[in-house]
């Protein structure tokens, strides 16, 4: 199977995950439907460090450039995520978000119930610092950034219900706006088509690689999901 055409497979069926069923589905934004995203601390911060593990040290390509020029432009984004804890906090949706209570965020962050998030960064930041050339840190990038479309796609259609949609920066318009400016890695629906796979620059061997970094990337994310899923108690809610 062509390594583009696995990727959307894969992007296909985490759309079908319970989590994005709840999300699209939530009626509004309150401290329950958003209990998940304390749970999200870890992967969002740690993907500063994966785009620092992707970065290019010597480019001598075009797409070495691109890749690094990627990393750059997300490479801030974890700070609107620290600003709209802040913002979800004022608007009093989930206490756990401030600052000011640093140890209930850390013990969400580090707590058993999150391992498979921290987990699932680690082996990203594995996979792209054992990666053997840029077309395959290429291939790992555009897994995370279809994964997180589904994801966003979903949450979207509740923070616009709730009209948070333009108040949120990572969670909201903000975000959605600088993703759709991408060259490379752009997460916004229909830019990853566009892209170059990379997988014509692979030997069968390595393309065979790719397919279970793909298969383990994609993996993760459904754990995470879950792992999120039962934060906001998901089941329950979609049963009643």
């Amino acid at each position: 199977m062509k390594i583009h055409q696995h990727i959307m497979a894969h992007t296909s069926n985490l759309e079908n995950h319970e989590f994005i069923y709840f999300l699209k589905h939530a009626k509004i934004a309150s401290q329950q439907t958003l209990a998940f995203i304390p749970r999200m601390t870890f992967f969002v911060l740690g993907f500063k460090d994966i785009l620092e593990a992707s970065r290019v040290a010597n480019p001598q390509t075009s797409l070495d450039d691109d890749i690094n020029t990627h990393c750059e432009e997300d490479s801030e984004h974890w700070l609107w995520f620290l600003q709209d804890l802040e913002h979800l906090a004022k608007l009093g949706l989930e206490a756990s978000f401030s600052s000011k209570d640093s140890s209930a965020l850390l013990q969400a962050v580090w707590s058993e119930d999150t391992y498979r998030v921290r987990s699932h960064t680690y082996r990203v930041v594995s996979h792209v610092i054992n990666a053997k050339s840029t077309e395959e840190k290429l291939i790992i990038i555009d897994c995370l950034e279809a994964a997180f479309s589904v994801f966003i796609n979903g949450l979207n259609q509740l923070t616009q219900r709730s009209g948070l949609y333009r108040k949120l920066r990572y969670f909201g318009e903000e975000h959605h706006v600088d993703e759709a400016s991408h060259t490379l890695g752009s997460w916004v629906e229909g830019e990853r088509s566009k892209q170059n796979s990379g997988e014509e620059a692979l030997t069968p061997f390595r393309q065979k690689q790719m397919i279970a970094i793909i298969d383990d990337v994609f993996a993760g994310f459904d754990e995470v999901f879950t792992c999120w899923s039962e934060a906001v108690a998901v089941k329950e809610a979609i049963a009643v």
